[in-house]
């Protein structure tokens, strides 16, 4: 009896395993790029968090995509078709995790990676059959977004035209709960900007900006009186001030500058030599 491959493997991927890796990479940039949205865009508003979703999700399953076929060349995809699974994918994991973090808040990153990783990564179908799989491991791994990758990308690559439609529902259907938990339960997610909150930031923001002029002037009038006080011929007792005059250089040259600037009464020994004097150091 002879054995032969209706659709072989590729010669970049002899073990098949190309397509489990680049679903599994779509799924762990999905939601750790929600978690970066959740850290450094934590003003975003629902829809704009779910359009930064997206956007990114259409960048990340491009990259992925263009590195495995055009620069790697492990796989030859369907290049459309894979591009917009993989941001399909990346979509539906980044809202599971904001789904989360509306409903548990800082730990939505355990329940995110148990179902996402510890559940959806052996059960997915990619580095083994569902056929070999312990049934109910095979039937939940069906379910779950990382194995609806998997199948989607496996049709796509070895069965152009003959694509089925439940990975794209499996996918869906976790996208449309996700974004539903995420905008009806939104005022429980710890980012988002309120009226209020909004308003707050704005006086927040005007008055750092009040007090940083009033630190740059502070300073410009700290500077000036540091250079005022520390001239030559400042204090002299003319001025009536008394500090004594810091006029740099040796005695002599000390008393003609104090002559040449302070503007101080004639003393007893001045008035006899004809010049001004003041008291230096």
């Amino acid at each position: 009896m002879t054995v032969r491959d209706v659709n072989p493997l590729q010669s970049g991927d002899p073990r098949g395993l190309a397509l489990f890796y680049i679903s599994l990479a779509a799924v762990i940039v999905g939601f750790v790029g929600a978690i970066q949205l959740s850290v450094h865009a934590r003003g975003l508003d629902p829809l704009e968090r779910i359009a930064c979703t997206a956007v990114y999700a259409l960048l990340g399953g491009f990259t992925i995509a263009a590195v495995v076929d055009w620069w790697l060349g492990a796989l030859h995809l369907p290049f459309t078709q894979s591009w917009l699974i993989l941001a399909f994918t990346m979509f539906t994991c980044g809202m599971v995790f904001t789904m989360f973090n509306t409903l548990v808040g800082r730990w939505a990153m355990l329940p995110t990676w148990g179902v996402m990783v510890l559940l959806g990564n052996p059960s997915s179908g990619g580095a083994v059959s569902w056929p070999l799989l312990p049934s109910v491991l095979g039937h939940i791994g069906q379910w779950l977004p990382p194995g609806a990758s998997v199948n989607a990308q496996h049709t796509a690559v070895y069965f152009r035209g003959h694509q089925h439609v439940f990975p794209y529902l499996v996918l869906a259907a976790w996208a449309l709960v996700s974004c539903a938990v995420f905008w009806i339960w939104r005022h429980r997610h710890p980012g988002g900007r309120t009226p209020k909150a909004a308003a707050h930031a704005a006086r927040e923001r005007t008055e750092r900006r009040r007090w940083g002029c009033h630190r740059r002037r502070s300073r410009l009038n700290r500077a000036a009186r540091a250079r005022r006080t520390t001239a030559p011929g400042y204090g002299c007792p003319g001025r009536r001030s008394r500090r004594r005059c810091c006029v740099p250089g040796d005695r002599r040259s000390r008393r003609r500058s104090a002559a040449r600037r302070c503007p101080g009464p004639r003393t007893g020994a001045a008035r006899r030599a004809g010049r001004r004097c003041c008291r230096t150091r």
